[in-house]
């Protein structure tokens, strides 16, 4: 009877695996480009989707929206599709600049969400790397203390609050308008990408004032620091 060899059985297995691959890309691409077309008719005029770079004060007071270039990674896709017909605010200032006053995102036609979304998803940083934080206990009692210890980092360690509305354990919402509101980052965002942000902030907004924790001789903040900062802030308001 014949029988392929050990190689030849590899080969073969890794040319399925990459005729797969293939047609997975290339169906997701499909699947992006009605998505596309909205995202160049109706947000390109405020969001760009390449790679930002920092420009001068004048000019950056000028755009009305966020460089979206790495959307996938950091939105969750189920907070996207609920967020885009029903718009919240998530920053405190009109953007580009520190005058209070948030700015009303247009809502997107319901039937038009889903092409967006899955366009927006496939907007995704390479360097993000999943599986950088530790996911919250089942545990009540082990999921309190972890929250309680990572508090501080945000609280304490950092000062987070001082740019950020987030909300305290007690349920109360607190914090400063310059920064993106973080009530509901649990719902709202990738913890991964919190992580890579907390490490290189210049990166995604490269004309934003965030300090980056640990950037300081006299303000010692590990990677692992970071990671277990980044599980608090996307776990905020978990209890």
């Amino acid at each position: 009877m014949w029988s392929l060899r050990h190689q030849d059985r590899t080969v073969m297995l890794l040319a399925v695996i990459m005729i797969l691959s293939f047609f997975s890309v290339q169906s997701a691409a499909a699947e992006a480009q009605p998505g596309a077309a909205l995202f160049q008719q109706n947000c390109s005029s405020c969001h760009s989707v390449e790679q930002a770079a920092k420009v001068p004060v004048g000019e950056a007071k000028k755009r009305r929206g966020m460089s979206l270039w790495f959307a996938g990674s950091k939105f969750k896709q189920e907070w996207l599709e609920t967020w885009l017909p029903a718009p919240a605010p998530i920053f405190g200032v009109t953007w580009g600049t520190l005058t209070k006053g948030a700015y009303a995102h247009p809502a997107v036609e319901a039937a038009a969400v889903p092409d967006l979304v899955a366009y927006l998803m496939t907007l995704v940083d390479p360097e993000v790397r999943a599986g950088v934080t530790e996911p919250l206990p089942k545990s009540r009692g082990k999921r309190k203390s972890m929250l309680g210890r990572t508090r501080q980092l945000f609280e304490k360690h950092q000062g987070c609050y001082a740019c950020h509305q987030y909300t305290n354990r007690l349920g109360k919402t607190l914090g400063g308008f310059s920064g993106p509101s973080l009530v509901g980052a649990a719902q709202s965002l990738n913890p991964d990408w919190v992580a890579a942000y907390l490490h290189n902030p210049r990166r995604y907004y490269p004309n934003g004032t965030c300090p980056i924790p640990g950037d300081s001789a006299f303000n010692k903040f590990s990677d692992q620091n970071r990671a277990a900062l980044a599980t608090y802030i996307s776990n905020m308001g978990e209890r």
